[in-house]
């Protein structure tokens, strides 16, 4: 706890966060070219942790205007709002509507003011899965999939018009997990029963003043009685400084004279799991090359100055090779000092397979990860050139020289082929690489494998994950398993590779954000995961056409 004593200063800094965009791992993108205002989560929690131990900072304002934010990011964001707290500095809420997630970052804090005309959606979880069968059969695309593992029905949305039950009772599993930690995170902010937050949950939504009846929110009020509220607190003038004007870190002329401190690396990936030899057109942040990651890890790998290794994953899975390439490179720097893996909102299938390789894997517990499956085979597209009138004549010197080709279904002989390769990618690779990574049995990873998600609490307890916490954590468990003293200072550097200027004017700008599409246009989505599978024979991937809200 810090004492501070307001009355022998003039004016203090209030420090203002803003929610009101796409909440990102981090900013691979210049700013001066970033299409929104995006907001990156390791930057603002590094801002808010810094500045509880500041004492020219009196407070700090979380403004949330319906943010694009997943529930690991909230959950770290709340964890560094109470860090903040427990420095003696209140912190304050303002709601220009919110939902059921964001209004559970907002129980973080200490007290909630909500706009006279908002609109408080706290209703209860619901998840959709979409599926687009019957838009393909209308198109003339038809999808010839096979998966191992019966929980793995990441082809479903193509191949079916509605959930299977294995699909149903794995999402109703993490619904479930992830409704209790809502509960949880909204009856201890505001100090209700949980009973009471369920009963609350079948009334809404809710006008500002019967949130403030109900005690959801503190005051119904404008942004600028935050402000008020601070100096009637206080007792003090105060200015209010946007969070982004605050030094995350240690500024350059520092970094240059601690440049040769011991280096803890935090390496990035986030995106779908692509091989090199697929790249996009233009460059995605939501694609992870494995050419790239793989040069990344070497390079950390071969600094003298880098003491040991931190992998942040953001990853539905992708390409089966590219994981395994991506592996291989995580074992080799393995041997050669700590790594750590840190998950964010989603690390599943490929974004697991990779992370089996660390030492330690740390997850929210709001995190979707598991997945251990596979899945491949082809889109045919046969039926839609007919439609469109194209006509094709083909020439084969082999039976199975059109194994791969869109213009035909698989034979009977090939689709056995075909589930003999994943059968081996599945039982060679991926269950092999979990039980030495996670020193489990074959029986004891099938038992929680067949492509079954779980949440990161439920992962855990199944021996998937080492220990619930954020990136943050991840970088103390990384310095503890490089015996490195607590008490000496270490530089934490992150490695985030950003188009050069060439390729931004080549590929042009800007390139849509993950909004676009995976959270806010389905058909999006479809076009984003029927792509590899024009281009990979298997896939470690998840169901991810699915929205949790």
């Amino acid at each position: 706890m810090v004492n501070v004593s307001w009355t022998r200063m003039k004016r203090r800094l209030i420090l203002q966060v803003r929610l009101e965009e796409e909440v990102v791992e981090v900013r691979a993108e210049s700013p001066l070219l970033a299409r929104s205002p995006k907001v990156d989560l390791r930057r603002t929690t590094q801002v808010i942790r810094r500045a509880a131990l500041d004492r020219r900072v009196g407070g700090l304002i979380l403004r949330l205007a319906h943010p694009e934010v997943g529930w690991a990011k909230a959950a770290s964001l709340a964890r560094a709002i109470r860090v903040f707290r427990s420095a003696g500095k209140p912190v304050v809420g303002f709601l220009e509507g919110a939902g059921n997630l964001d209004y559970a970052l907002a129980c973080a804090c200490q007290i909630l003011i909500m706009h006279p005309g908002a609109t408080l959606d706290l209703v209860g979880l619901q998840a959709e899965a979409f599926f687009f069968k019957d838009l393909l059969d209308r198109i003339g695309i038809e999808a010839e999939l096979d998966a191992i593992g019966e929980y793995k029905t990441a082809g479903e949305p193509f191949v079916r018009r509605e959930m299977s039950a294995e699909h149903r009772e794995a999402l109703r599993g993490v619904l479930s997990d992830l409704s209790d930690q809502l509960e949880s995170a909204i009856a201890e902010g505001r100090a209700l029963s949980t009973e009471r937050v369920r009963e609350i949950f079948e009334g809404g939504p809710y006008l500002a003043e019967e949130a403030r009846e109900l005690g959801l929110v503190d005051h119904v009020d404008h942004e600028d009685a935050c402000e008020s509220w601070f100096r009637e607190k206080l007792g003090i003038d105060v200015i209010v400084q946007p969070h982004t004007r605050y030094p995350a870190g240690e500024g350059w002329l520092r970094r240059v004279l601690s440049f040769r401190r011991p280096q803890v690396a935090v390496v990035y990936a986030v995106g779908v799991i692509g091989s090199a030899d697929h790249r996009p057109s233009r460059p995605s942040p939501r694609v992870v090359s494995s050419a790239n990651l793989r040069e990344v890890l070497k390079r950390v790998r071969e600094s003298r100055r880098v003491k040991a290794v931190v992998l942040r994953v953001e990853s539905p899975g992708g390409a089966a090779v590219a994981s395994d390439l991506i592996w291989r490179e995580m074992a080799l720097t393995r041997r050669e000092k700590p790594v750590v893996v840190s998950m964010g909102d989603v690390a599943a299938s490929g974004g697991y397979y990779i992370a089996t390789a660390a030492d330690a894997i740390l997850a929210e517990p709001s995190t979707l990860t598991g997945s251990i499956g596979i899945l491949g085979g082809k889109v045919v597209v046969r039926r839609l050139l007919d439609m469109l009138g194209v006509h094709r004549e083909t020439i084969s010197l082999s039976d199975r020289a059109g194994f791969r080709s869109p213009t035909r279904p698989f034979s009977p002989a090939e689709r056995e082929r075909l589930r003999d390769h994943l059968r081996f990618f599945y039982e060679k690779l991926f269950v092999p690489r979990v039980a030495e990574g996670r020193r489990l049995t074959r029986e004891q990873v099938e038992e929680v494998g067949r492509g079954r998600i779980w949440t990161g609490r439920q992962a855990k307890e199944r021996g998937l994950v080492d220990e619930l916490g954020d990136l943050e954590a991840a970088v103390q468990v990384a310095r503890s398993k490089a015996n490195i003293p607590p008490q000496q200072k270490v530089r934490v550097v992150s490695y985030v590779k950003r188009p050069r200027l060439r390729e931004l004017l080549t590929w042009g700008l800007p390139w849509p954000s993950s909004s676009d599409s995976l959270a806010g246009n389905p058909l999006s989505a479809l076009i984003e995961l029927l792509t590899p599978l024009l281009s990979e024979e298997a896939l470690f991937l998840m169901p991810w056409i699915l929205r949790i809200k």
